[in-house]
């Protein structure tokens, strides 16, 4: 007798959106893209990122990190974006990914999509990673998050005024002035964090910060006023939760097929922070039966009645998210900051508000929509 065990079959899907149709000229409803983040949980995005710039290898055979508890080993053989792919491939572990979102060659870790908010740690295992990578062994847990321009020299006692608090800086670097800001955080509640050429700073309390003045603010190339972080307006929220929407339609339209063993494995290019629609958006759908990835051409599509297997199958099923009209009432994140005295706060961080997405081109149109889609079938028979 001949027992014949059916190979799950795996598919990696991209959104590209900006060739070759360019949807990111796209205003108002139409406005969003594919994203499968809310706005609220951009703004809960926990980052850092490293102070060394990498263009050689600089690991050792053996070397290992820990990040969240699991081990991530590196060959001498393995230049900057060999050293990201591994990190990647382990985010199902760490719940953490690696990027250069800031600046070309610094490495960033951040929650990967889906864990947004969820505190992360890091350390040295075997040799010093870590220190190759400009990277310093902690726990990070402050969102939200802010990284300013290219940080210029400090002068000695040199004062940025956060939250009606003065910190002095001392002359020096970038790592120098973020100590100094670490060293009220107690009264401020920023914390700061070297990333790259840039200073970041972040609240420890998940509240907006104020910055008042201070003669080494633009040094520190960020701007006197109200900060906490990224979606910067309401627009943009809505035009994130617009993204999801599609995003939801999408999963239905694949949960149409069947019900997937796995839809995750989420890669973006663009607009890392959220304040804009990302430029690529890619995930991975798998299901138990190749056999299941089948669909039939609707009445209001262009090829009525065509059976679309496969790969087609799982465009069609995407294209269709993307034609579709949707309205929903969402729980919008409103980032709106206001002043109270020297201080900032967001009085209505939330708003019920009635959202549509339209879609980015009509049903008629949908195979123009398909040509902004890439489906790869990557494992199964």
């Amino acid at each position: 007798m001949t027992t014949f065990t059916q190979q799950p079959t795996y598919y990696q899907v991209t959104w590209t959106q900006n060739s070759p149709n360019d949807y990111s000229v796209l205003t108002g409803n139409q406005s969003g893209g594919l994203d499968s983040t809310t706005a609220r949980n951009y703004n809960r995005l926990i980052h850092t990122t490293g102070t060394t710039a990498i263009s050689t290898n600089v690991m050792s055979d053996g070397t290992t990190i820990v990040i969240n508890g699991f081990p991530i080993r590196f060959t001498s053989t393995m230049p900057l974006g060999n050293i990201i792919t591994e990190i990647n491939l382990n985010s199902k572990f760490t719940s953490v990914i690696a990027d250069q979102r800031y600046k070309a060659n610094y490495i960033t870790l951040a929650n990967a999509p889906g864990t947004e908010g969820a505190p992360f740690y890091i350390e040295d295992s075997v040799h010093t990673g870590l220190a190759n990578l400009g990277l310093t062994a902690s726990t990070f847990s402050a969102f939200p998050n802010e990284v300013g321009g290219t940080a210029t020299g400090f002068a000695a006692d040199g004062i940025i005024t956060i939250n009606n608090v003065n910190v002095v800086m001392t002359a020096g670097t970038v790592v120098s002035a973020a100590a100094a800001i670490n060293a009220k955080t107690v009264s401020t509640g920023v914390v700061a964090l070297p990333a790259a050429t840039y200073l970041q700073l972040a609240s420890v309390n998940g509240q907006p910060w104020s910055i008042n003045g201070g003669n080494a603010v633009s040094s520190l190339s960020h701007t006197v006023g109200n900060h906490g972080g990224y979606p910067t307006l309401l627009e943009n929220s809505q035009g994130k939760d617009r993204a999801n929407m599609r995003w939801v339609q999408a999963i239905s339209e694949l949960e149409s097929f069947s019900t997937p063993l796995l839809v995750g494995n989420v890669v973006r290019t663009g607009n890392l922070n959220g304040n804009g629609s990302c430029t690529t958006f890619q995930f991975t759908v798998g299901y138990g039966d190749p056999a299941q990835v089948v669909t039939v051409a609707k009445t209001t599509e262009p090829d009525s009645g065509n059976i679309l297997i496969g790969t087609q199958a799982i465009k069609r099923a995407v294209a269709r998210a993307m034609s579709s009209a949707l309205v929903n009432n969402r729980n919008v994140f409103d980032p709106t900051i206001a002043s109270d005295g020297p201080y900032a706060d967001r009085y209505n961080p939330v708003q019920v508000k009635s959202i549509t997405a339209a879609g980015v081109n009509t049903v008629s149109n949908i195979a123009t929509i398909e040509q902004n889609i890439s489906v790869t079938q990557i494992s199964g028979i």
